[in-house]
């Protein structure tokens, strides 16, 4: 999962669409490892969890090792950029750890080690991090100004749908 997210950022290999490097062409063949990758992780999380179980309540360096491991995966596919599914991940791979033990404390000691190498970027770079993800940006903005086209549209037709069915909707098709 981790090669298949990395691949996607080879020239080559990786092909951009819309700005974005999420998908890898293979002659005629094209795949989207980032979908791979939410089976394949939660499985692999899955076996961590159940091989690591004993020591995974008491153990920070084993919190650690798969919080890395989550993280690197996590990074990978926002920098396609994808946060959306970046966002999935991180929360079932985090919920996942936390119904199988792991204390918050452990959490919270991981989150203040990296939070400093993950802002390193930001810091060196404003603008260009700022530039990479301004598709987030606008699609807020139009969101927040009501827009009814281009970028605003799918939250449009979201709010429309909710005013016009309520709760309990409208009926199928309708």
């Amino acid at each position: 999962a981790l090669g298949g997210l990395a691949l996607v950022m080879m020239p080559g290999l990786g092909s951009k669409v819309g700005g974005a490097h999420r998908w890898v062409r293979i002659g005629y063949f094209n795949f989207q490892p980032s979908e791979c990758a939410k089976i394949l992780l939660v499985a692999a999380m899955a076996g961590f969890i159940i091989h690591y179980r004993e020591r995974l309540r008491e153990s920070f360096s084993v919190c650690a090792g798969i919080m890395a491991c989550a993280l690197a995966a996590v990074g990978l596919v926002a920098a396609e950029p994808d946060l959306g599914t970046a966002a999935l991940l991180g929360t079932a791979l985090f919920a996942m750890l936390f119904a199988a033990g792991m204390k918050i404390g452990n959490f919270v000691k991981f989150i203040l080690l990296v939070l400093p190498l993950s802002l390193l970027p930001l810091i060196i770079n404003f603008q260009a991090v700022l530039a990479r993800f301004a598709y987030v940006i606008d699609r807020v903005n139009a969101w927040h100004s009501g827009g009814t086209g281009g970028k605003g549209y799918h939250a449009w037709v979201s709010v429309t749908s909710l005013g016009s069915g309520g709760f309990t909707g409208t009926g199928l098709g309708r």
